[in-house]
């Protein structure tokens, strides 16, 4: 079962089925997930709150992640301390609204910031999220310092709560890779659009931008490539993509790759190709990429436009 680890957490989210077994037994859930029997109970609050979310997983399994209960374990001992809620898929906005919860005992252990943080970190590893809301009672000070910490910003506030919103800066590393006249691309398929777009993605912490576009290249097409230059940046939502001109160093056979923080069926790499640079030269990253080269390089990659 696909579940997020942290330094002390295992977080799971709850499929249809888990849903179901949650709301008749709790502790049969425990047990599916290879837990220590709690004895827990859900109360009638917690029940109507779960039978919300399994109508939002049964109209998309899917994405039964994005609207479902994630249940959060203490690893040394193998047992629940709590939950957290995704409510949505992102919206229009790119907005995805969470909740939480932990259980007395284990409260002002940071426990509460660890499962946050290892949670919206998987959630802004998809692109169409922009930010995470969240909302807290006033007067609910713990709660509201936990959002604190993991860098949430209270924007609004209504006569009962407060709400809070993250987003997150990310710099995206991407490389022109070019050969023979041909530019490596990937394909990407989600539920409601397509689109080719040159190998890259985030830069992870610690990590030069150079190296990243190189691992990204590995990961999305196994192409193994030297960097020739800097070529560009722009501005996007959450920080700023670097473009490097790139040449493969160990064979020219492009294999479709995937993204190793994503399970089987969240995958949206569907498809690797050399394409003629020419049949995309429209496209808005090759046109800037074209736009960047020398004539010297043009004639080198034997690039006729």
């Amino acid at each position: 079962m696909f579940s997020i680890n942290t330094e002390r957490l295992k977080i799971f989210p709850l499929d249809k089925a888990n849903l179901q077994l949650s709301i008749s037994d709790f502790s049969k859930v425990e047990g599916a997930l290879g837990l220590t029997i709690s004895g827990k109970k859900l109360s009638d609050r917690e029940t109507k709150v779960y039978k919300i979310r399994l109508e939002a997983v049964e109209s998309n399994q899917i994405n039964y992640s994005w609207n479902t209960v994630w249940v959060i374990a203490l690893k040394d001992i193998n047992r629940f301390i709590g939950t957290s809620m995704i409510k949505n898929y992102p919206d229009e906005k790119g907005e995805v609204i969470i909740g939480y919860s932990i259980k007395k005992a284990y409260r002002g252990k940071g426990f509460m910031t660890e499962a946050l943080n290892g949670l919206i970190k998987w959630m802004f590893l998809n692109t169409e999220v922009k930010a995470v809301v969240a909302d807290t009672l006033k007067d609910n000070i713990p709660s509201q310092r936990v959002l604190q910490k993991i860098g949430m910003i209270n924007y609004f506030e209504d006569e009962e709560c407060l709400w809070w919103r993250l987003t997150m800066k990310r710099n995206r590393a991407f490389s022109a890779i070019i050969h023979d006249g041909k530019i490596a691309m990937v394909k990407h398929e989600r539920s409601d659009n397509s689109f080719w777009t040159l190998p890259g993605g985030g830069v992870e912490e610690g990590e030069g931008l150079e190296d990243a576009a190189i691992r990204e290249a590995e990961e999305e097409v196994n192409l193994k490539i030297t960097i020739i230059r800097y070529l560009f940046s722009t501005e996007y939502t959450k920080g700023t993509e670097y473009c490097f001109l790139a040449i493969p160093t160990k064979g020219c056979e492009l294999k479709l790759g995937c993204d190793p923080e994503l399970e089987d069926h969240e995958q949206i790499l569907k498809e690797a190709a050399w394409i003629d640079i020419n049949e995309v030269r429209e496209d808005k990253q090759v046109s800037k990429v074209l736009e960047t080269l020398t004539d010297e390089e043009k004639k080198a990659f034997n690039i006729v436009l």
